[in-house]
């Protein structure tokens, strides 16, 4: 892991960047294992039996840990800012795809403008958001588990 701020800042942007399809994935895992538990389900739930070539690729239990770590985190940081800077949440959601996907041939400067001039906003505050975002994401993900910059787990400290 590239532990300088930088480094850290990349991995969190493309954790946001992912939110939305992480989320997705696993939405579908709950209303999958809801209904494995249905009374009358015929389909057999074990991880023996053969796949499809349609099948996505299973998930290991820590990436599956990983992603629910990340998912949660920015769950939290968005929970936080819409209840204290409507407008900051209402930034990240748009500027990293959270709720709607953004062209993926726009640049991150395009997008940045645009939200800018969509919001009223100095092209400069919306790079400082955008740094402040990724920072809150940071500390959200080390607080949730998700990240841990010094090797360090909960349990060692």
């Amino acid at each position: 892991m590239n532990l300088t701020i930088a480094g850290l800042r990349k991995l969190a942007a493309e954790q946001l960047l992912q939110y939305r399809r992480n989320r997705n994935h696993l939405s579908e895992l709950r209303k999958n294992a809801a209904a494995a538990r249905t009374p009358g389900n015929t389909r057999p739930e074990d991880s023996t039996a053969p796949r499809h070539s349609g099948d996505p690729p299973a998930i290991s239990p820590q990436a599956l840990r990983q992603m629910r770590a990340w998912v949660r985190a920015i769950d939290r940081v968005r929970h936080e800012l819409r209840n204290t800077q409507p407008q900051l949440e209402r930034f990240m959601s748009r500027c990293f795809g959270l709720d709607v996907p953004f062209p993926k041939r726009q640049s991150v400067r395009a997008r940045l403008l645009r939200l800018s001039m969509d919001l009223y906003i100095a092209e400069s505050t919306a790079y400082k958001w955008r740094e402040t975002l990724l920072d809150l994401v940071l500390f959200a993900a080390i607080e949730a588990g998700a990240l841990s910059p010094f090797g360090l787990m909960r349990d060692e400290v």
